[in-house]
C-alpha cells in the first residue's frame, strides 16, 4: 500500500510548475502579469485597470489601480496597496478614478478616490461592512456602494464562501461557533457624496440588496430578496426605491434568476439578465428590457447569444457582453 505525498516541493513535477510561473510572473520584477476590471477613460485616450504584480508565488498575489495610454501603450502602476487595490472606475467627468481598498485591513474592502491629474490618492469614511461594488451617479457628485457584512458568503463557482469577520481576533484556521444571529449577512446600499465628504446608509427595510444601480438621479434600481443567504438569492426580484421616501415598488418578478442589473443614464430603461444559473455571479441567458415609464418588461432578441454582463453607452445604446467571441449592441428606439 502506497501514502500519498503531502509535500509536493520536491518532486520533477512541482520543480516544473514552478518554474514555468516563474518565467511567466516574473516574482520582485515589478511586472504587471495580469490585466482585469479594465475600463476606458469616457474623456480621454486612456483607460485603466487592476493589474496582478506578483512579490512572490505564495499566496493569492494582489493587484494595483493601473493607467495605460491607449495612443502609445505606455502602462504605469497608480497604487501601491498594500493589500490590494481593485475595481477602478472612471467618474462621468473623467476627473476622479474611484476603487476599493483593503490598505486599512485585510479583506476590508472601502472606497478610495484616485485624482486623475495629480495621481494623489484619498480614503473616504467608512462604511459598516466592506464595500462590494460602486457606481457613479451621472453628475460625478455622488457614489452608489453596495456593501456586505463581515462574514456575508461571498459566491463563486466553488459555491458559497464566507468573507472575513473583521471582530474575529481568531486565526483563520479556527473553527467558527455559530451563535444564531444573522445581522451580519445582510446586504444593503449606501451613497457616498464627494462635495460633504460624507456617506449614508439607505434604510430599505425587509430587503437584502444583491444589486444596485442608479435609475435617474434620484431613484435606485435593485435586485433583492426578503432575506440574505445565497439560497434567497434565487428567488430575487427587481425593485425601484425613491431616496427621498425610501418606497419601494416592485418591477419585475422573474421565473427564473436575474443577475447584471444596468439602467440607462437617464433612467428611462432598466437592463437585467434572466437564466436558470446554478450561482450568483455567473449569469448568462436572456436580456430583459423595463421600460421605467411604462413598467413594461419585454425580451430583447439577441439571435439566440446568451448575454453575461451589461453596459450603457448613453441613453439609447446598450452593450452586451456574450459567451461567444465579441460584444454585441443594442441601439433602443
Amino acid at each position: 500500500m502506497h501514502s500519498l505525498k503531502r509535500d509536493l516541493r520536491a518532486t520533477p513535477l512541482y520543480r516544473e510548475a514552478a518554474s514555468l510561473h516563474q518565467r511567466l510572473r516574473r516574482p520582485g520584477s515589478g511586472q504587471i502579469s495580469d490585466a482585469v476590471e479594465l475600463q476606458a477613460s469616457p474623456v480621454a485616450r486612456e483607460a485603466v485597470f487592476a493589474g496582478t504584480l506578483v512579490d512572490r508565488l505564495e499566496g493569492v498575489p494582489p493587484t494595483r489601480i493601473c493607467r495605460i495610454d491607449l495612443d502609445t501603450g505606455d502602462c504605469r502602476v497608480a497604487t501601491f496597496g498594500p493589500h490590494t487595490d481593485r475595481l477602478p472606475k472612471y467618474s462621468p467627468d473623467g476627473r476622479t478614478i474611484a476603487f476599493l481598498s483593503d490598505r486599512d485591513q485585510g479583506g476590508d474592502f472601502q472606497l478610495h478616490l484616485l485624482d486623475v491629474t495629480t495621481g494623489a490618492v484619498r480614503s473616504t469614511p467608512r462604511v459598516e461592512g466592506w464595500v462590494e461594488y460602486h457606481h457613479w451617479s451621472a453628475d460625478s457628485q455622488r457614489l452608489l456602494l453596495g456593501v456586505a457584512g463581515h462574514g456575508a458568503d461571498i459566491s463563486g463557482g466553488q459555491g458559497a464562501v464566507p468573507s472575513r469577520r473583521q471582530s474575529d481576533p481568531a486565526p483563520g484556521w479556527m473553527p467558527v461557533v455559530e451563535s444564531g444571529d444573522e445581522t451580519y449577512q445582510w446586504r444593503g446600499v449606501w451613497i457616498y457624496d464627494l462635495e460633504t465628504n460624507r456617506v449614508q446608509r439607505i434604510a430599505i427595510p425587509g430587503c437584502n440588496v444583491w444589486e444596485a444601480v442608479w435609475c435617474g438621479r434620484d431613484a435606485l434600481a435593485i435586485l433583492s430578496s426578503s432575506r440574505p443567504g445565497e439560497g434567497h438569492w434565487y428567488r430575487a426580484c427587481v425593485k425601484t426605491v425613491e431616496l427621498g421616501s425610501q418606497r419601494t415598488e416592485t418591477l419585475y418578478q422573474p421565473e427564473d434568476q436575474l443577475g447584471g442589473l444596468a439602467a440607462s443614464p437617464n433612467g428611462a430603461y432598466l437592463a437585467v439578465v434572466e437564466a436558470v444559473c446554478s450561482d450568483r455571479g455567473l449569469v448568462a441567458g436572456d436580456l430583459r428590457l423595463i421600460d421605467m415609464g411604462s413598467h413594461k418588461t419585454h425580451q430583447v432578441n439577441t439571435n439566440g447569444v446568451d448575454v453575461s454582463a451589461l453596459e450603457w453607452r448613453s441613453n439609447t445604446r446598450l452593450v452586451m457582453s456574450k459567451n461567444t467571441n465579441g460584444p454585441i449592441h443594442a441601439a433602443i428606439r
